[in-house]
């Protein structure tokens, strides 16, 4: 619960500014089996030619407040990982080839904090995640943790100039873990319509014994 808390503080936040189209929390908090001391991740979905924008306004206000990750402040810490436009819903471009089991379940179980309506455009596009879930449905946002749209929101519009000041300044703080696996693979994306930092990336270990653990049970991964 004192997760989730600051994780609807933080959507509170987000859905102030005016490019932001869609707030989820993923991972283990998502799952609600968190260890006390793990941080919060994001998945947020932006207006196209804002991405940039919006990651540094809605990061400034917890490096203020020295909620961001760091050695020794992992608890609670709020990690904005993970930007798409509306330009690039396809995220199935994220996963590794020829499968990727844990994206497919990162995706499916991504908890819903704030949506503008953008979330059953997002689910459509992303059939080819989740057909290998016959099953699935949609995600569903809890009337006791979504967050509502606000009165008033920062009005933030597509703007070249904006944009490359601010892709210039998040550049040039990036760490030498993000600029040396930046676009090598999928696990750091960065790019006008997607920023993903998941410079800790187990995910083709966990394909390995997720198919290792199917064939012991005789079923098809």
């Amino acid at each position: 619960p004192r997760k989730r808390r600051r994780a609807r503080f933080v959507a509170w936040w987000l859905a102030h500014l005016g490019s932001v189209r869609f707030v989820a929390l993923a991972n283990t908090t998502a799952f609600g089996c968190a260890r006390d001391d793990s941080d919060l991740d994001f998945f947020v979905i932006t207006k196209s030619g804002t991405i940039w924008t919006t990651r540094l306004l809605g990061g400034i206000p917890w490096r203020l407040l020295q909620w961001t990750p760091a050695p020794g402040r992992e608890r609670d810490a709020v990690c904005l990982s993970y930007f798409i436009s509306d330009f690039g819903f396809d995220v199935s471009l994220h996963m590794l080839r020829p499968d990727d089991p844990y994206f497919r379940y990162w995706f499916l179980s991504l908890l819903p904090l704030y949506d503008d309506g953008v979330l059953s455009d997002f689910w459509t596009a992303n059939t080819n995640v989740y057909r290998r879930h016959p099953f699935a449905q949609p995600w569903m946002v809890s009337p006791d943790l979504r967050v509502q749209v606000p009165r008033f929101r920062f009005p933030l519009v597509a703007c070249r100039l904006l944009e490359s000041i601010a892709r210039i300044f998040q550049m040039q703080w990036f760490p030498p873990s993000i600029h040396t696996r930046m676009n090598i693979d999928t696990t750091v994306i960065v790019n006008n319509v997607a920023l993903k930092f998941h410079t800790t990336d187990h995910r083709a270990e966990y394909r390995q014994m997720y198919e290792k653990l199917c064939r012991k049970r005789g079923v098809t991964p």
